[in-house]
């Protein structure tokens, strides 16, 4: 089963930053199907048929995932208990987060954020939010936000540039969070879904839960290395 953010097109491979997830599973293929199914029944249907669905058939967990397991999450839903998990997860992180926040941080999110707790958080933006101030208020919250380096001394040679592929996004399409990557149970939430509202109880969505499997391995140096890259690129502006 293949998942993730990437739409099938020119930019979303070559465009912007995304992730896609290979799958063999066979419990999870079949959640899939089982969804393509009851999506194909009437593609343009009310969604109050669909919500239900979702919920009785990718149930938010109650607590912390099954080890070692790869869970499924359906929206839309009725309400935004998934979202509220996945802040969740965040706040009870004990050393390190990545969050990759294509549109914006929600206000579950930011609350987590503006916690002062020993603990460091990555976070990734396409823009600005419109409240960074409460993003940045602790001293370990790094945050990078999609950029080129303007030409400056250690890039005289040759200018950065976008690919033009993209009108809207630009830098980051990926939709994921890494709870703990480098411990020994790490927890990654990653799909085609936004964490916001919208996303929850209006979109057409799919999100894998991954709890202590090795994927985490690949998840964290392309995240670190993008992260490096942009982090890099706002440094270098600024001086």
């Amino acid at each position: 089963m293949w998942t993730g953010s990437t739409n099938i097109t020119v930019g979303g491979i070559y465009g912007h930053s995304n992730v896609g997830h290979l799958v063999r599973d066979e419990q999870v293929a079949n959640s899939y199907e089982a969804y393509w199914q009851e999506l194909n029944k009437e593609p343009e249907a009310d969604t109050k048929f669909l919500r239900p669905w979702n919920e009785r058939s990718s149930p938010v967990p109650s607590n912390e995932p099954r080890a070692n397991s790869v869970q499924v999450i359906f929206s839309p839903r009725k309400n935004i208990k998934a979202l509220e998990w996945y802040a969740s997860r965040m706040d009870r992180a004990h050393n390190t987060t990545f969050l990759r926040a294509a549109f914006g941080v929600d206000d579950h999110f930011e609350a987590v954020f503006s916690k002062k707790r020993n603990c460091l958080r990555y976070l990734m933006l396409e823009t600005e939010d419109n409240h960074m101030e409460k993003l940045e208020s602790w001293k370990f919250n790094r945050i990078a936000i999609g950029n080129v380096l303007e030409e400056n001394l250690f890039e005289h040679w040759l200018k950065e540039q976008l690919t033009g592929f993209n009108r809207h996004v630009k830098y980051i399409h990926t939709k994921y969070m890494l709870v703990d990557p480098l411990s020994n149970d790490p927890i990654i939430i990653t799909g085609s879904g936004n964490f916001s509202n919208a996303s929850i109880r209006n979109n057409d969505e799919n999100m894998l839960v991954i709890r202590g499997i090795l994927v985490w391995l690949t998840s964290i140096s392309q995240n670190s290395c993008d992260f490096s890259c942009i982090f890099t690129s706002e440094l270098l502006q600024t001086q």
